[in-house]
């Protein structure tokens, strides 16, 4: 059975690489119906959000929806994947010029990192460096949102947070 699973898990990873956005949404819907414990549905939805974000605002309900359906199921997919669905609709949102929007994720990101890493760590796992540049990322746009904004205060607590990433680092230093 196991088998099984992994191999429909692989044909819908494959139907993504090809470009068959049709089909591979298809296959996803399915892995996710005959599957719906499974952690690797949450690398489908991700793929999914990846590809419903190249289509633009049209797809922006849909978008939405796969991310807030990723943040039902969080503890079984995990912190990560929330934050990864985290990144991908807040590059979106930017794309589209819906900034408070932006915002509200990036803050989401920054305030759910301890717990990302917690759950690493309790599993004896190291945190992906794009984990932590994730975080420094978001601290970043917050900081940059707030100069934007002439909120100086607000941008320092930012940048202050930015610890992970070297080059996140430097920038945040010289934005200072």
């Amino acid at each position: 059975r196991d088998n099984r699973t992994v191999a429909e898990y692989r044909l819908a990873c494959v139907a993504y690489r090809m470009g068959d956005s049709t089909g591979a949404f298809k296959q996803t819907d399915e892995y996710l119906r005959k599957h719906p414990a499974d952690r690797r549905g949450g690398n489908l939805l991700l793929f999914k959000m990846n590809v419903l974000a190249k289509r633009g605002a049209e797809a922006e309900a849909e978008l939405e929806s796969t991310r807030e359906k990723i943040g039902r199921h969080a503890k079984r997919y995990g912190a990560a994947t929330d934050i990864a669905a985290d990144n991908i609709l807040t590059d979106f949102y930017l794309r589209q010029g819906g900034n408070d929007k932006a915002k509200d994720r990036y803050r989401h990101i920054v305030m759910n990192f301890a717990e990302v890493t917690r759950e690493y760590i309790e599993d004896h796992r190291p945190i992906p460096p794009a984990l932590e540049r994730g975080h420094d990322k978001a601290a970043t746009q917050l900081a940059s949102i707030a100069i934007k904004d002439k909120d100086y205060a607000e941008a320092t607590r930012w940048l202050n947070i930015v610890r992970y990433d070297q080059n996140m680092k430097r920038r945040a230093r010289l934005m200072l």
